[in-house]
């Protein structure tokens, strides 16, 4: 947790995906471990969280629609690599499964606007 939020940590590196890599060399080698079916729904989780962190990073850096291509092209990716029907709720805030939500329902413009909203309310 100190790393994530000191300010050498990965919140601050300019990546539009920085936690990609973290969250699949987490699953590769607890995989290699033998152990990932007991952490299946953790990892779940934290690619979720790494993916809502892009969705956001997408929203406030591009055009909509530009932004919409990259938003949908990470959700189909890590959707593909994890299951989010096998996720930990209780380790996610509710703006992480609503951004979820929106996602399977192909709400982009949503996601959009609601990473905007955040944007400026933080500034």
């Amino acid at each position: 947790y100190h790393y994530i939020q000191n300010e050498m940590g990965q919140h601050k590196k300019g990546d539009y995906d920085p936690w990609n890599t973290l969250v699949a060399n987490f699953k590769q080698y607890l995989m290699t471990q033998g152990e990932y079916e007991r952490y299946e729904s953790t990892i779940n989780s934290l690619s979720l969280k790494a993916m809502s962190i892009s969705l956001y990073r997408y929203s406030n850096s591009m055009p909509f629609w530009k932004a919409r291509k990259e938003i949908k092209r990470i959700f189909k990716y890590y959707s593909h690599n994890y299951d989010f029907n096998n996720i930990n709720e209780d380790a996610l805030d509710k703006s992480t499964i609503g951004i979820l939500t929106f996602a399977r329902m192909n709400l982009f413009l949503i996601i959009y606007i609601a990473s905007k909203i955040r944007d400026y309310r933080q500034k």
